[in-house]
């Protein structure tokens, strides 16, 4: 199958931003404004007048405090600690329910084969 399409704007109208600046111009309509995305990711962008502001948007490794990732991340870890003193608590068990194992250094096997120390 061949798909194309014409481009009805021309190229040099368009203009790629991230899309917190996106959320903000739409949240606002232009105008004045602070947005907080704390999805997946998390960003605050702002504008007033003629100047914006942004504030974190770095991606899961290096930064996203408070998205979900990082929510997660850290909830793990509150987990891992007890364990490591044989202790049992049910942030523990939700986690090997939820990753389908019984012993948390399974999640070794899940968790590292995406994130390489070259890649950072």
């Amino acid at each position: 199958m061949n798909i194309s399409f014409r481009l009805r704007i021309p190229a040099e109208k368009i203009k790629l931003i991230h899309d917190g600046w996106a959320s903000l111009i739409g949240a606002f309509l232009g105008g004045d404004g602070i947005l907080l995305v704390a999805g997946t990711g998390s960003v605050v962008v702002g504008k007033r007048g003629n100047k914006f502001v942004r504030y974190g948007g770095w991606g899961y490794l290096l930064g996203d405090e408070g998205s979900a990732f990082d929510i997660a991340v850290k909830g793990i870890r509150r987990a891992i600690i007890p364990s490591e003193n044989k202790e049992r608590t049910i942030l523990i068990d939700k986690l090997k329910s939820h990753y389908g194992i019984s012993d948390l250094r399974d999640l070794l096997k899940i968790i590292y084969p995406f994130i390489t120390k070259s890649t950072i």
